[in-house]
């Protein structure tokens, strides 16, 4: 923790450094715990359940997933910015926002219940498990409160309040391990963690804000920021399918077995999906406030951090080249050893990854939201095209070449759609280890 706070204050010398050097720390920790603790339960939950009942329990994960991008209408990075612009405005942005991420929950909450009805009439149990899996989305409304706190770099307040309910969900799994509880316990809990941590995010929201809490759903504002929005919406979903076609497709043609097991694969690959996730919560308002002061020092922040994010990923990835045998075998056990060779390949989608996400940090700083979506659009395509084509020829493994693939030609195509010139002087600046 000290080495990561030294060198982010090495890279970025500012006056805000130390709150974002804390507010990093926090989400760094909160991360930590996830992937310790929630890695320990989540192996062993599928060790537990085998590939078959996993693999079930993942295709509704990745199925209800793509319209769960739909509960967050891209509005998060958004309204941080305006937060940071219009401080003023801070009740009716708020209240604007809780209340379209409220609709939306329900939407999201009822369509794919409605589309597994309609194309499995008979699969009552899958249909049960995915009405349950969605029925989380509702609860995210809340996640309004862990908005306005990363506006304001106090990222401490979301991590105690999610962490609380994630220890307490952590347990109570532990439990049904223990009892030799089936499947859709699993399921309930997994949802009740949601609820709790949003039922302790508005307490935290109500004994932290010092001013009165007046939140206020104003029309006009709910068009603008879907106005700016909508493009993220439509990425959002465009990720999720390029992001959990793969499991969903895996489960059409191979069964849930192959699902069991290309899940067991990237849950360790993903967990490094933190990094960016950490960097770009954090310094995402640092950069905003440096762009509208001055250029320069905006770009030079920029290009530390595009640096950081392509070596971090390559060394992971190279890392798991090695790693991976024994780590699967020592997790997972006999029953999962065909993750191992889909870990070696799948963990170099953290490369486009990590990049992409410094790249999606300038977009939106920049209001270019737009550019995503054709991206994505065309990334997800290129990926269903692709797990048509080598899921039936490579197996398992297919889909996780498919995913580097398509990762890698989104990014590039983003890059070359906007300020292509800018886009690749940073990742050549990037490969020269240039801070």
């Amino acid at each position: 923790m000290k080495f990561i706070t030294t060198k982010i204050q090495q890279l970025f010398k500012n006056e805000e450094v130390l709150k974002i050097s804390k507010n990093i720390g926090w989400l760094f920790f909160d991360k930590v715990l996830r992937m310790g603790v929630g890695l320990f339960i989540g192996v062993w939950i599928a060790r537990y359940l085998g590939p078959e009942q996993y693999g079930l329990w993942n295709y509704a994960i990745a199925f209800t997933a793509i319209f769960g991008a739909v509960a967050s209408l891209g509005l998060d990075s958004i309204v941080i910015r305006e937060l940071i612009r219009t401080p003023e405005n801070t009740n009716v942005l708020l209240g604007t926002t809780f209340y379209l991420k409220l609709s939306a929950g329900l939407l999201a909450c009822a369509f794919p219940v409605i589309i597994i009805y309609v194309t499995n009439p008979h699969d009552s149990y899958l249909l049960w498990i995915v009405a349950v899996t969605s029925a989380q989305f509702i609860f995210l409304s809340i996640d309004t409160v862990d908005i306005f706190y990363q506006s304001k770099i106090l990222s401490k307040y979301t991590v105690i309040a999610k962490n609380s309910s994630f220890i307490v969900f952590s347990v109570l799994k532990y439990l049904l391990i223990m009892y030799n509880a089936p499947l859709i316990f699993f399921i309930y809990f997994t949802t009740g963690e949601v609820i709790l941590a949003s039922v302790l995010l508005a307490i935290s929201y109500y004994c932290t804000v010092e001013t009165k809490i007046n939140w206020k759903h104003n029309f006009v504002i709910a068009k603008e920021l879907l106005n700016q929005s909508y493009p993220i919406i439509f990425s959002g979903i465009i990720i999720m399918v390029y992001m959990k076609i793969d499991q969903i497709m895996l489960g059409n043609i191979l069964g849930n077995k192959a699902v069991g097991e290309y899940s067991a694969a990237i849950k360790i690959s993903e967990i490094w999906y933190m990094v960016p996730t950490i960097a770009i919560s954090s310094l995402a308002p640092f950069l905003t406030k440096i762009k509208m002061e001055n250029q320069i020092v905006y770009y030079k922040n920029l290009q530390k951090l595009f640096t950081f994010m392509l070596w971090a990923s390559l060394i992971v990835s190279v890392i798991f080249l090695f790693a991976s045998d024994p780590l699967i075998k020592i997790l997972f056990g006999a029953q999962y050893a065909h993750a191992s060779m889909i870990l070696k390949i799948h963990i170099w989608s953290s490369v486009p990854v990590f990049f992409g996400s410094a790249w999606s940090c300038w977009i939106i700083i920049e209001n270019r939201q737009k550019i995503t979506f054709i991206t994505h659009t065309s990334a997800s395509v290129l990926n269903i095209a692709l797990n048509i084509y080598l899921i039936p020829l490579m197996g398992v493994t297919g889909a996780a070449v498919a995913t580097i693939i398509s990762y890698a030609v989104g990014l590039f195509t983003a890059m070359t759609l906007y300020k292509a010139k800018i886009a690749f002087n940073f990742l050549k600046n990037a490969l020269i280890l240039k801070f």
